[in-house]
């Protein structure tokens, strides 16, 4: 245990950043904290994932009868959300959008806005409004995700290599969720290396971890008869809120050296990237 203490994470959602732009991974690595504006694409999805988060009420257990929310579906759900139906929601999401940015000049956790385009912020309006309108009736549908690991965490070993992956979402019924605004085919989930990661990740610590695979409904008798690696049951599900459509993939042992590949891959660059960026610096100091 001490010599996997003492492994560095690897973090899912860096490797990725920087798989897609190397300068946004700089960006975020050097600027973190510093004061300055987010893009309107960062700043949409900052909003959605606060309303999607304060739609629930503060407890788990409602109504008279405390019924459990994550068990409800349909109108029943729907009086116990703090809006009561998907038009109110996504009508009330695009207002309150709209009057933040003009009222407090265009800041989202207290950072002004980098708009790619004059009428972004207009269009974004329209996207929260579709967006929490799928999203809510997403929920009508299926019911609540695991509310305690929705944007969550979590850390796992793979070999010798330390990982850490967000799930945007957990559902009864091994079900990772995936959750964006993005258009992604069929073609494009199955080949995601980050699906791969993300269900490995899942078949590792429902298999490890017995508070997670009480949390996440697994029964003890199939989590242990899960071999090394993935579980082929889990899917990974993308809900499209643009679009309100459903993709879903599943991967197996198959998928981990190609994942594995791609990481490797990523973080020699990344590394040459590094070096590169440290002698610019070097020089620009002679």
């Amino acid at each position: 245990m001490a010599k996997y203490n003492q492994v560095q994470a690897i973090s899912a959602g860096k490797l990725r950043t920087f798989h897609t732009c190397p300068y946004a991974y700089f960006l975020d690595e050097q600027i973190r904290e510093a004061n300055i504006p987010i893009t309107g694409f960062s700043a949409k999805h900052y909003w959605l994932q606060n309303a999607f988060r304060k739609l629930f009420p503060g407890e788990r257990h409602v109504g008279h009868e405390l019924a459990d929310i994550e068990d409800l579906r349909g109108e029943e759900l729907a009086k116990h959300l703090k809006y009561h139906s998907a038009d109110a929601f996504g009508n009330a999401m695009k207002g309150l959008w709209q009057r933040y940015i003009i009222d407090q000049e265009g800041t989202v956790h207290d950072r002004q806005i980098a708009w790619l385009y004059n009428e972004q912020w207009w269009k974004a309006a329209a996207e929260i409004r579709a967006a929490c309108v799928n999203y809510y009736n997403f929920l009508l549908d299926e019911g609540p995700p695991i509310l305690a690991f929705r944007d969550k965490d979590v850390a796992f070993h793979y070999g010798d290599k330390k990982f850490v992956v967000r799930f945007d979402a957990i559902r009864r019924g091994l079900v990772v969720c995936e959750q964006g605004t993005k258009q992604r085919t069929q073609k494009d989930l199955d080949s995601d290396w980050t699906a791969t990661l993300q269900l490995l990740a899942f078949s590792t610590l429902a298999r490890s971890e017995e508070a997670y695979r009480i949390k996440w409904g697994v029964e003890l008798a199939v989590a242990e008869s899960w071999r090394e690696g993935i579980c082929p049951e889990v899917k990974l599900r993308y809900y499209n809120l643009s679009r309100g459509e459903i993709t879903e993939t599943r991967r197996s042992n198959d998928d981990l050296p190609e994942m594995s590949g791609t990481v490797e891959d990523i973080q020699v660059r990344i590394k040459k990237a590094v070096q590169r960026k440290a002698q610019q610096e070097k020089l620009c100091c002679l």
